[in-house]
This record gives C-alpha cells, structure tokens and sequence, in this order.
C-alpha cells in the first residue's frame, strides 16, 4: 500500500507520463487528470481501448494516426472497429493532414500518394532515393516478382514453400551486393510462413522476419514482401487484398521494396489490379539472372511456341518485346503478339499476366 502512494505521488507531480491506452487504467493512473492526452498511433485503438485515456482528459486530446493504414486486430469482429478511422471517414470530423513523408524513397512516396492519399502526400526533398540493385533488370526502389508456387494449408494458416526458396535467394543476393543482414527485413502475410522462412533462414540470425502486423510501425532500408496466397479458386484474396494492408506494406522499406507473390491471383483483387494497372506503362518482361524466377531456355522456346499456336490466325498484331535469361546467363529476345484490340491496355494486360514469370519494375 505505501509504494501505491508513493507511485502516485511520483506519478501526480510529473509533467509528462508515457503509457498505454490500457495502461492509463492502471491502479496509479486511474485517478488521475490530465490537461492534454496525446495518443500515437490512434487507428490502431478500438472503441473501448481509445476511450479509456480519453475520459481523463481536462482540456483537449489529441489523436495522431493514419487513416489509411490497418487498425486493430482482434477475432472479435466489433473489436476491429478503429474510433480514429470512425471519426475521420465517417463523422469528416475535422483533421490536420501531415503532407510530407520522410522516410520513403521518391517514387514509392509517389506511388502510395496517388494510390491511397488522393496525392496529397508528398516526399521529403532529401529522402535516400540510392539502393543496391539485386538485378541489372532493375529499374527502381520497387519491383514485384511473380512467383507461381503453389500454397500449402498448414493447421488455420497457409505456408508457399517457392516464395520462401525465392526470399532466401534475394537475401543472399542482397549479402552479396554489400547489404548488411540488419538492413534486411522479411514480413509475410501469415504467421506459418513466417516460422517456414526462419527455418529455411536459420543461420541469417540478423535478418528480422516477422508478419505484417508485427512489422506496421517498423521500418528497414531493405524489405522484402511474402503474399503467400496463390490459389486462383474462390472470388477474392482474402485479406491480403484489403487496401490498407496493401498501403502498409507499400510504405515499409527505406531504399528499396521486393514484393514475391503470385501477380495473377493478386490482379484477381481491385486494390492490387489499382496498383498494377496505374503502372502498366512501367511493366516489361526481363529475366532476373540468377534468381529463381528467371525463365529457362526450355521455358523460352515451350512459350514462343504456345504463343505462335495461340495468335497466329490473329491479323493486325502488334508486337511487345521481351528479354529473359537463360541457365547460361545469356540474354535472349523473343516477342509476344498480342492480336486485335491493340489499344485495349484491360486485353493486353490480361494476355501479359498468363505468361509463367515476369517482373514489375518501376
């Protein structure tokens, strides 16, 4: 009883306390008011979370957050319910925008403005916008890998063994490229792929691998993306599809962001086809070396014959080119007819997305 006063005394006449918003219910904080409460990271509180600091305040709150990115997590349906996206989206209560971010490099700032932010959100004049290359085929901070892997049920959850071989191999090309294992982080869409990279991993002690709720609020110079999910059975991908998970994984890395999933069970979803379909000007086919997404010479020659049996009775084609790299290293070029309705980019798209591998450079 008398270090719970002493504590409250300590506490009472401090000007500034750090806590939780569970943690302002504690025995020693209960009873006391505050003139201003300022909360960080408000969409990630529930409704009952968010009203506990609220109701000791005496002059003003202050709620910081990030509408567009993911609030609470929780099995319970009306606990995933955010009072600070309540208020913002739904009441227009009135909001101060912060416009400038200034960790992400320029043109993933660009991206996920013009995406999620209406394009209000701009980038810091002096962001790090330098990255090590993990492929002389790549064009910028952001690259998706199309991996085709098939996923795997494992007891409530889903694992894709090719994705996690294919992130071990972008790590170790990374290493080699001079990059540091701290820079490096890995997030995964599920808890089991999380464990089945660490396995695959294990002697990458620094690297961090974690899910992508675990890593919302950290960030790494290096981050590479596992979607796992690749079945093209059912209307929808669950919620790796849902926007503001997409935003945040978008916005974690510092120089330079690898996405590895499946593009066309993504592209199935209307927040992931936005990403793409926004970008198709910047998509190219180009092999990736030695990584494990690269097309062989037997997968060369297999798709220019299933492209000629599939458009030759086609009239005023139009040709895109492409390049892949074979077992050998050797560049080869090669071409893909896209057929009648040229100018249609929703028709030249959808033939491009049937293609085994590709990658998305921007």
């Amino acid at each position: 009883m008398g270090q719970e006063k002493a504590r409250y005394s300590v506490l009472y006449d401090s000007s500034i306390i750090a806590t939780t918003c569970m943690g302002s219910y504690r025995n020693s904080l209960r009873e006391i008011r505050f003139d201003y409460v300022i909360v960080d990271d408000a969409q990630k509180a529930n409704i009952p979370e968010l009203f506990i600091p609220l109701s000791q305040v005496k002059v003003q709150a202050i709620l910081i957050g990030d509408s567009e990115q993911p609030g609470p997590n929780s099995q319970i349906p009306e606990m995933c319910k955010s009072m600070f996206k309540l208020l913002i989206k739904r009441l227009k209560y009135p909001a101060s925008f912060l416009t400038t971010t200034y960790h992400l490099p320029t043109m993933v700032c660009d991206i996920s403005s013009g995406l999620f932010y209406g394009g209000h959100l701009q980038h810091d004049p002096q962001a790090i916008n330098s990255y090590a290359k993990i492929s002389p085929a790549q064009k910028g901070p952001l690259m998706l890998i199309n991996c085709l892997g098939e996923e795997e049920v494992v007891g409530d959850s889903y694992i894709n063994e090719a994705e996690a071989v294919c992130i071990k191999d972008l790590i170790r090309t990374f290493l080699k490229n001079g990059v540091g294992q701290k820079k490096i982080s890995v997030i995964t869409y599920t808890l089991e792929q999380k464990y089945n990279i660490m396995m695959r991993c294990e002697e990458l002690k620094d690297v961090r691998i974690e899910t992508t709720e675990a890593f919302q609020y950290h960030t790494n110079e290096y981050v590479i993306v596992s979607c796992v999910r690749s079945s093209m059975e059912g209307d929808d991908i669950g919620s790796l599809g849902k926007a503001e998970r997409l935003n945040n994984v978008l916005t974690r890395a510092t120089r330079s962001l690898i996405i590895v999933g499946n593009a066309r069970n993504l592209y199935r979803n209307q927040n992931w086809r936005n990403f793409i379909d926004k970008h198709f000007d910047a998509i190219f086919c180009e092999g990736l070396g030695d990584s494990p997404t690269a097309l062989t010479s037997s997968q060369v020659a297999e798709e220019e014959k299933e492209s000629s049996l599939s458009h030759e009775a086609e009239s005023d084609d139009e040709e895109y080119g492409w390049t892949s790299i074979n077992e050998g290293g050797n560049s080869r070029r090669g071409s893909y007819n896209f057929g009648r309705g040229r100018n249609n980019p929703r028709r030249m798209r959808s033939r491009f997305l049937r293609r085994r591998n590709y990658a998305l450079h921007y």
